[in-house]
């Protein structure tokens, strides 16, 4: 019987924060080492570390039980983003210079190469029963998000890309290893298998949510609050979900107006506005926003499947609002 309280998002979010330093590797050359501390310090909403203790928690496991695991996906999450920042080119990462901008291109990838090394180490700190489930798992999300990284770079090559090709990519590229990280909570936890799926997929749902709403943010949000350049992505040619809806269903004449506007960065950048009143015209803006709220719903349909009394469910519950609601 389950009987301990459920800590809130924010309440796990602190207890991680302050034991991340704990795990910091130290060793010789500090030259590979160091990058790799200024890498996982950089801060962030530690989203997936926060759903995997909540998971398992919600099952009864202690946090402490599964902070080598939580750690482990934080880890894997900053790989890939100090390698995401070497192929996109970017120079800034969380408002401070990205680690190849600071190091060097070369200890960037020998940094990201040895933190999803240590990863694996991290992973197999768990019962020796679970651990062939666990890392089999791991590395089938990690598979994933390496195809959905390399779809998100082909769409950049592309004129045009389908809104069912788009969710295929974010499925892969984003939703997987919240997908992972909340079913890695239930395996820990001892919980059944339905559970486990159900767990895997409220991850699932949350994550093209979380990525839908990034979408959103990136052209409509204000810059003030979300503390990004507003149309980044468009500036990079990256697809997002309301690009490949109008092109889905606007009139030629739009989309002939949407490549003029779109026709280089320069005309881009002077041309945002004109672009952003193109998406809200076609109203590819309220659909993204519908898109949200059925994900969203999606993942609250499968909380509810977990045979888990309600009340112990109402943070996650919380989480998923959050996660919608989100500025930044």
């Amino acid at each position: 019987m389950i009987n301990h309280s459920m800590h809130s998002a924010e309440q796990l979010r602190e207890r991680f924060e302050a034991s991340l330093a704990d795990w910091l590797p130290q060793g010789n050359p500090d030259t590979l080492y160091e990058p790799i501390r200024y890498a996982v310090m950089a801060g962030g909403k530690r989203t997936r570390p926060v759903l995997l203790l909540m998971m398992g928690e919600l099952f009864g496991l202690s946090p402490e039980q599964a902070l080598p695991q939580a750690v482990a996906v934080e880890w894997f999450h900053t790989f890939t983003l100090v390698h995401d920042d070497i192929m996109d080119h970017a120079e800034l990462r969380r408002g401070r210079p990205s680690v190849h901008a600071k190091y060097s291109q070369p200890t960037a990838i020998l940094a990201g190469d040895a933190m999803l090394v240590y990863c694996f180490g991290l992973m197999s700190r768990c019962p020796s029963a679970l651990q062939k489930e666990l890392i089999g798992s791991f590395v089938n999300c990690a598979l994933k998000v390496c195809e959905g990284q390399q779809l998100d770079m082909d769409f950049e090559r592309l004129p045009a890309v389908s809104v069912k090709e788009y969710l295929y990519m974010i499925e892969r590229k984003t939703a997987e290893l919240l997908a992972f990280s909340a079913y890695c909570g239930a395996l820990l936890a001892g919980a059944g298998q339905q559970d486990q799926q159900a767990a895997y997929r409220f991850g699932k749902h949350l994550g093209v949510a979380f990525q839908l709403m990034d979408d959103y943010l990136d052209t409509f949000g204000e810059s003030q609050l979300t503390g990004k350049t507003p149309g980044g992505d468009l500036f990079r040619n990256k697809k997002t979900y309301l690009h490949a809806k109008i092109r889905e269903q606007a009139d030629q004449q739009t989309l002939q107006t949407l490549d003029r506007l779109m026709s280089d960065t320069d005309s881009l950048r002077e041309n945002l506005e004109s672009v952003k009143n193109l998406f809200r015209s076609a109203g590819v803006d309220r659909l993204l926003q519908n898109e949200i709220e059925c994900y969203s719903e999606a993942a609250l349909q499968e909380l509810k499947r977990l045979s888990v009394d309600p009340s112990r469910k109402k943070e996650l519950g919380k989480l998923t609002e959050t996660l919608k609601r989100r500025l930044a």
